[in-house]
């Protein structure tokens, strides 16, 4: 996987917890309770979004504070490695 597609990744992972977060942030069943707190594990939504990022992976930080206006999530290492996995099991599936 090429370095773009990383960043890419970083980016869209943020985006995708970002809408989760925005759908069941003011629900109150337990299902909805349990999406907000897997985004704020996997999220680094309450520091800063600058290079200060500790535990994402190194070479999507200075990438992701240049890109980012303030409208996705930085995610971190785990959640990074996730959306990794599923685009791999994507490629290998789609043609």
């Amino acid at each position: 996987m090429s370095t773009d597609e990383q960043h890419f990744l970083d980016h869209v992972g943020g985006y995708v917890l970002k809408k989760i977060h925005t759908k069941y942030q003011h629900k109150t069943d337990d299902i909805s309770h349990q999406f907000v707190s897997l985004v704020k594990e996997r999220t680094m939504q309450h520091q800063d979004t600058d290079c200060s990022r500790e535990d994402v992976l190194a070479y999507t930080r200075q990438w992701f504070s240049i890109v980012n206006r303030g409208g996705i999530y930085p995610i971190n290492d785990v959640a990074f490695l996730f959306f990794v996995d599923v685009e791999k099991a994507v490629q290998c599936t789609l043609p």
